[in-house]
């Protein structure tokens, strides 16, 4: 297998900063538990150490045959590197990834606050929308993770100029935040700038998500990544490559 790997984690894009939001926005985003699985992975990658382990993975078997013998990824080290709960339900549990439109439409209102023409005008833009051509417009089922945080970032900034953060408004913020760093840290593919909005499900209550194991969910979803950039002509990897580097290089 040979060319250089590109660690397609959406590394190019900013880093959506907690810091950069206001305290309710903050605390509501830390009592998930994912706060520290997002710090911990806004970090630089090597794509050169990355595209090693890449060429060293084993699909049979899901481990890396490095010089001194086999190594594979534990639920443990998740746990020891980006500090994620091991324990608790499965993300899979209840997840439909073929939602019906009317659905998608609720689930939209429900987590963002926004009605059917904004949310099919989100799925449009994804794709390009030339409003000279509305309806030659496909509908993707994905958002721009760009545009999640123009829309919904900078909340420090906004309530110091005197904006008000209402509940219902830090719920939403925080949700957006979340679906991004999902998109981005633990479960992000090779559409570049784009995230998955079935996503949405596992953010409906936000008190919920503790009670998932998100060490798991981390850990399933890379060695699947590894087996697509395995294959002939691939060149990129998706995943957690943060979790990638330091369980194999420490």
């Amino acid at each position: 297998m040979q060319g250089r790997t590109n660690c397609s984690s959406v590394k190019w894009l900013k880093h959506w900063l907690l810091s950069e939001e206001c305290s309710s926005v903050r605390n509501l985003v830390v009592s998930t538990g994912l706060a520290p699985g997002i710090l911990h992975s806004q970090s630089e990658y090597d794509s050169v150490v990355v595209s090693t382990f890449r060429e060293r993975y084993w699909l049979e078997t899901d481990t890396f045959h490095l010089p001194f013998g086999e190594m594979t990824i534990t639920p443990d080290d998740v746990k020891q590197i980006l500090d994620l709960e091991v324990k608790g339900k499965s993300v899979a549990e209840g997840f439909n990834n073929n939602m019906s439109w009317t659905d998608l439409y609720i689930l939209f209102q429900e987590t963002l606050g926004w009605e059917k023409d904004k949310t099919e005008m989100e799925f449009r833009l994804v794709a390009s929308y030339d409003p000279s051509e509305p309806h030659k417009q496909p509908i993707i089922i994905k958002l721009l993770l760009k545009n999640l945080k123009t829309k919904f970032g900078g909340t420090l900034v906004k309530e110091m100029a005197g904006e008000m953060m209402d509940k219902t408004r830090v719920r939403r913020i925080a949700t957006s935040y979340l679906v991004y760093s999902l998109g981005t840290v633990f479960l992000p593919d090779n559409s570049g700038n784009r995230v998955n909005i079935h996503y949405l499900q596992l953010l409906k209550n936000l008190d919920n998500i503790k009670n998932y194991s998100w060490a798991t969910a981390t850990l399933a979803y890379l060695p699947d990544s590894l087996r697509n950039a395995s294959r002939v002509g691939a060149t990129e990897i998706a995943g957690n490559v943060a979790l990638l580097m330091v369980s194999l290089v420490t």
